[in-house]
């Protein structure tokens, strides 16, 4: 009973670990999209489902189905209200919003619980906190690799199986920098903007700091 434990927790880690690395990855399932939203790719008006959610899912069944009979911990008692209140403000936001998408509205509440079972996962100790970081810096140590191969070169390397969007200086509305005749792209690793891409990198960062 023991180790059947032990391996049950140790998939739901590794599960976890899956979700965090894969983060950055745009690779996704087409689910749904609007009857208004058709005929052109919008983001806002189109559900998919990614690799890290399929992670998500997976160490989430595990670890709720090993602890079935216990009592889980909420965390700070003042965290998780504030948690819940954001969360519930976001789910009658959709419930009384004008949109007439009764499906769409749906797959968005379960993007909302996402949110409540990273929380959960992550004060339940499913990892650790440095395995955590350690975890996010690995994912963008690849980003930061990719980042710096576009720049150099001026295109994508050629890992769209990765989410990698198509990138050369003649791409239309693609971010770069414009110096006269001479164009430099912005990296994006497998992000869909730059500055998300900066953003991961900077938290990654801060956590190789804050927990080595």
């Amino acid at each position: 009973m023991w180790l059947h434990r032990q391996l049950k927790n140790k998939w739901s880690g590794l599960l976890f670990k899956s979700f965090i690395f894969t983060l950055p990855f745009q690779s996704s399932l087409f689910l749904y999209e609007t009857l208004w939203g058709r005929g052109f790719s919008n983001p806002y008006t189109t559900i998919t489902l990614s690799i890290s959610e399929l992670f998500l899912f997976g160490a989430s069944l595990l670890f709720f189905l090993e602890n079935r009979t216990k009592v889980l911990n909420a965390g700070k008692k003042v965290l998780f209200f504030c948690l819940l209140s954001v969360l519930g403000i976001g789910a009658l936001s959709l419930l009384i919003s004008t949109v007439s998408d009764p499906a769409l509205k749906f797959l968005e509440l379960i993007g909302l619980l996402e949110i409540l079972l990273i929380y959960l996962l992550v004060v339940n100790k499913i990892l650790k906190v440095n395995e955590i970081f350690k975890t996010l810096t690995w994912s963008m140590s690849l980003q930061a690799f990719l980042a710096v191969g576009q720049l150099i070169l001026g295109h994508s390397l050629g890992f769209g199986f990765l989410g990698e969007p198509s990138l050369s200086t003649s791409t239309a509305h693609l971010a770069k920098l414009d110096l006269g005749s001479w164009s430099l792209i912005r990296s994006y690793g497998t992000f869909a903007h730059p500055n998300i891409l900066g953003g991961f990198l900077a938290m990654s960062i801060l956590g190789t700091l804050l927990y080595p």
